[in-house]
């Protein structure tokens, strides 16, 4: 429906022009910009009165369009089929083919979401017999056609379709509808699973907006694209073009986009445990599709505030949102968002003890095609499925489906993933800005040839002036200089900026090597570990793959950053942490985290010793600090103060003295942070008179520039 509303609504926008103005038009414009459907109808219905008593048959024609993109907005589709048909009468009657063009493809798609795809096939195939020469029905037709093989999930036909679209659309240099097109072919590969090709169709679609002039399609396309992030669990990505969309839908005021784009920003907080973020945009999100009476967004905000409730054992708050949900979804029946549904309920089966039926539910959903090529749906059925082997004793198989978890959540595979995304951003980024060259040199050229036309009419207007013609000659002179150096200038900064980039690219790939290499001793380490059996060792190996994990982060921001000299260190820390959380699989509700850490970017010659230290000390917190189950706290500080840079890893543990631990092992990690302390010219204390506390002073540090 999202697809078909947006369809109608640039297809109108874009095609309407009125003989004269109408109040009554102009004011349901206004209304519709806003939000408010049935005033919009309203308007719209009256003025189109109007130009029927006026016997204006085009113009009322066009605002019967309106009437029907109104009342699609209501989801009153039979009457908006309805209002189309009339328009093709109409169109008819007078011999005006757009307006029956216009309508023929309105009909095409309500037929389809009528459930009468057949129906739409034949109004397309209609359309492409026809004698008319405006190729926009013609690609409408084909958009259409490649909805309806969409549905059929004849993915091949509904790829040729859209491709024929954006090809003929491109022969005429119609930008008004390519960019959704490319945006339907992003829906068919992901439907596929090759999220990294619809990712490039995206970006393709983005190439062809003004974005300028565009906002809403933008909006449109950056929603689409965050939602693909999210179906990729690259949740940084997913946030970056949320934030986009919802910016720009605020700023067209497009509630509908809105809509989505608070669903899509939601469902990432509740996936960084953020809850109460994740309960404002939803509460948002449910308050604009109740305005609007959007269903699907209904359904989708109540399955998610009752997933929600549940995350955080709120049954009682769960339940509301569960009955209104099931109300929605037997009322409009199954549709793509069924996963969603079936994994709120799996979790409510597990919440209430229903085992078996929670079982059966997580059994389907396994099986559910459009699951398999979702790594953000699979991780959330692994924590089901998790959860539900733990609360059934199963503990071999729970930690199997952890263990399934924590590769997907391994830092070190999404940095693999999120090199693949920015090696097609860049490509994006390197077509668009050929693109902008392109129309600078068009505009260039465009002066040049009215320059030329200045000087030929200045030379015949001072042809009995001599004086007057040796000024000529010396604006000439003058103006040739000027483009002979601009011109030098132009290839001296090509030169410089080439170079600069070779050796930023190769800076880049220094870090991804080297990234590379410690990613490879990781997993040396952890083959290693698997055939040691003596948990000494087998702890040394564990405690050194932690260390050289530390250092591969650093590498990993570095080639991904715009700043190759230096890391985020709040960033850092975080990653820091949470891979150290899950190597001792330490659950945050037992030991909880607390950081007070400086915007800072630190040069590499501070990050990769600071790195080290923080591992050891937090490490050595995991291990001892929280014998049988104790609960507590680790707290990390890091702050400038003065000339500075001050260190805290503190915990309200049991304390150092009564530390139970591997004296060989302490001492080589007591070694090694001294040895970093000395090369950092810090000086470290250490207070364990609640807990222990290791503060360091440190000197030696230098800032990123």
């Amino acid at each position: 429906m999202k697809k078909f509303i947006s369809f109608l609504s640039v297809f109108l926008i874009c095609s309407l022009t009125f003989g004269q103005n109408n109040r009554q038009i102009e004011e349901g414009n206004t209304a519709f910009a806003d939000g408010d459907y049935d005033k919009a109808l309203s308007h719209y219905t009256t003025g189109a009165k109007e130009y029927l008593e006026l016997n204006d048959s085009l113009n009322y024609g066009q605002s019967l369009l309106l009437v029907a993109k109104a009342q699609t907005h209501q989801y009153n589709l039979k009457d908006a089929l309805e209002t189309y048909q009339s328009v093709e009468r109409i169109g008819k009657n007078i011999g005006d083919l757009a307006l029956v063009g216009a309508s023929l493809n309105a009909q095409a798609i309500c037929q389809n979401f009528l459930g009468s795809p057949e129906e739409s096939a034949k109004i397309s195939w209609q359309i492409l017999a026809g004698a008319t020469s405006d190729t926009t029905y013609i690609s409408d037709a084909y958009t259409v056609l490649g909805d309806y093989y969409y549905v059929l999930k004849d993915l091949d036909s509904s790829l040729y379709y859209f491709q024929k679209a954006i090809t003929l659309d491109s022969l005429s240099n119609n930008h008004r509808s390519i960019p959704f097109n490319y945006a339907r072919l992003g829906e068919c590969y992901a439907h596929r699973g090759l999220n990294e090709l619809a990712l490039e169709k995206y970006l393709s679609g983005l190439e062809w907006l003004d974005k300028e002039k565009e906002g809403f399609k933008l909006a449109s396309l950056y929603q689409d694209i965050g939602a693909l992030f999210l179906t990729m669990y690259n949740i940084p990505k997913a946030k970056e073009y949320g934030d986009k969309a919802l910016a720009l839908a605020k700023e067209h005021k497009l509630k509908n986009a809105q809509s989505e784009c608070l669903i899509l920003l939601g469902e990432i907080a509740m996936s960084l445990n953020d809850y109460g973020t994740a309960q404002a945009y939803f509460t948002e999100a449910q308050e604009l599709a109740a305005l609007s009476k959007r269903k699907r967004q209904l359904l989708i905000t109540h399955n998610l505030l009752a997933g929600l409730w549940l995350k955080q054992g709120l049954l009682e708050k769960a339940v509301p949102e569960m009955l209104a949900a099931d109300s929605i979804y037997e009322e409009m029946g199954p549709d793509v968002i069924v996963s969603v549904h079936e994994l709120v309920h799996a979790r409510m089966n597990i919440e209430r003890g229903q085992y078996e039926l929670a079982d059966e539910r997580i059994s389907r959903l396994k099986s559910d095609p459009s699951l398999q090529h979702s790594p953000y749906l699979t991780r959330q059925l692994l924590n089901l499925s998790f959860e539900l082997e733990r609360k059934r004793g199963n503990l071999e198989k729970a930690i199997v489906e952890l263990e399934r978890a924590r590769v997907m959540d391994d830092s070190l595979y999404k940095a693999e993933q999120n090199y693949i995304v920015q090696d097609i951003e860049a490509k994006y980024d390197r077509a668009n800005k050929e693109r902008e060259i392109a129309q600078l040199d068009s505009a260039n050229q465009a002066q040049a040839l009215k320059l030329e036309r200045k000087s030929n009419q200045l030379m015949l207007s001072v042809v009995g002036g001599i004086l007057s013609l040796l000024i000529i000659l010396l604006i000439l002179r003058l103006y040739y200089a000027s483009k002979r150096a601009n011109s030098e200038i132009r290839e001296k900064n090509q030169i410089i900026s080439k170079n600069l980039e070779e050796k930023e690219l190769l800076l880049r790939e220094i870090h991804h090597r080297v990234k590379n290499n410690l990613q490879i001793i990781s997993s040396l380490l952890s083959i290693q570990s698997r055939g040691i059996e003596d948990k000494r060792a087998l702890e040394a190996v564990n405690v050194s793959r932690n260390r050289v994990k530390s250092m591969a982060l650093i590498h990993q921001d570095l080639y991904r950053e715009d700043n190759l000299m230096g890391i985020e260190a709040h960033e850092y820390i975080g990653k820091l942490t949470r891979s150290l959380f899950n190597s001792y699989r330490i659950d945050e509700d037992r030991v909880q985290l607390d950081t007070n850490i400086d915007e800072l970017r630190l040069d590499v010659d501070t990050s990769i010793p600071l790195g080290l230290i923080l591992n050891e000390l937090i490490t050595n917190a995991l291990k001892y600090a929280f014998p049988h189950e104790r609960k507590g706290h680790i707290m990390i500080r890091l702050q400038q103060i003065g000339e500075s840079l001050e260190l805290e890893v503190a915990d309200d543990g049991i304390g150092i003295k009564n530390a139970a631990h591997d004296e060989d092992s302490a001492s080589f990690g007591t070694k090694m942070i001294q040895a970093f302390a000395n090369k950092l010219d810090a000086e470290w204390t250490v207070d364990s008179a609640n807990g222990t506390s290791i503060t360091l002073q440190i000197k030696k540090f230098k800032l990123a520039s």
